[in-house]
């Protein structure tokens, strides 16, 4: 479900990074500001469990592009009660009651991270102001040279962190960059929530900072759809070739040409999920308020009907 109210929200936000202030309406109208951005609006907003083997039988699938293998259950009559994995899944957090990755067996380090009802079974809870998971280096997280997509159910508690946090920020859902005072976003990839006008974007690192539409880099694929909260949203992000695209709910909402797309970061930049390994200004590493699910990375671009499958899909996947 998404918000179709097309209310604009007109804020002050103010770029991190030492960059000036900058203005953003999130009415669509053309104007734009970076991500990693904070803003004085105090706006509000108004997986699964493994199927039981049991007596069945139980088969593997093996993901040729990532040599990873993930079980599938079936009954005894042969059909599945769970959705397979699609091919070129790499990391798979379904976040049953642990932080530990399906596929590569990656353990996230969690922050003030608890587990509470998720999309499928349960789900990693961020309380806005210090929870964040991180994950270990490991090859099986550097897609980012090729095509790739990640993928994420997000249920926001609310569209701004809670007022203790001070200035709200970005909300991070799924982050692989570098960032620094002197370059901001200039290398890797980010999924999030934007501040400034509670849009998801997907960018790419870029010469500047890659997450800046306005910008002479404009990396960055942004939702017509604003963010709502107390819903189950499902976000992916797409890279392919030099485009950049994400979808809500399965419907494809932007795609672009993105300019000097720079995604190649190298195993010591950490992937983080709920918040950023970077912080802004202000020491804020832009967390996430609300519950995160079946966080998912493929080696490769998934089509339109594979990421609408997946957004409207009843069953959990196979192995969680």
């Amino acid at each position: 479900m998404r918000n179709a109210t097309g209310m604009a929200l007109a804020v002050w936000a103010t770029a991190c990074f030492g960059e000036a202030p900058v203005t953003g309406s999130g009415s669509g109208d053309g104007q734009s500001t970076s991500a990693g951005t904070t803003t004085s609006t105090d706006a509000s907003t108004g997986g699964s469990e493994a199927s039981s083997a049991g007596s069945a039988n139980t088969s593997t699938s093996s993901d040729p592009s990532a040599g990873t293998t993930i079980a599938d259950s079936s009954g005894s009559s042969g059909d599945v009660d769970c959705e397979p994995a699609l091919e070129g899944l790499v990391a798979w957090w379904p976040f049953e009651n642990d932080a530990t990755d399906r596929v590569a067996g990656l353990t996230l380090d969690l922050l003030d991270v608890s587990f509470d009802e998720g999309r499928h079974g349960l789900a990693a809870r961020f309380d806005g102001l210090s929870a964040i998971g991180t994950a270990p280096s490991n090859g099986a997280l550097e897609v980012a040279p090729g095509d790739f997509t990640v993928e994420a159910w997000v249920n926001l508690d609310d569209l701004v962190q809670p007022p203790e946090f001070g200035a709200p920020v970005d909300f991070a859902v799924v982050t692989k960059m570098l960032s620094s005072q002197g370059m901001p976003n200039a290398d890797g990839w980010r999924l999030l929530m934007f501040a400034g006008d509670h849009r998801w974007w997907f960018c790419l690192g870029g010469d500047e900072n890659g997450c800046n539409p306005g910008g002479n880099t404009a990396n960055v694929a942004r939702s017509s759809s604003e963010a709502v909260a107390a819903t189950w949203i499902h976000v992916v992000g797409v890279r392919i070739g030099k485009g950049v695209r994400i979808y809500v709910d399965g419907v494809l909402e932007d795609d672009l040409q993105a300019v000097a797309p720079i995604s190649s970061v190298n195993m010591e930049t950490p992937l983080t999920i709920g918040g950023t390994a970077f912080t802004d200004g202000e020491g804020r590493s832009f967390a996430l308020f609300g519950r995160v699910d079946e966080v998912s990375i493929y080696a490769r671009a998934l089509s339109d009907d594979e990421i609408a499958g997946l957004a409207q899909a009843a069953r959990p996947r196979c192995g969680s």
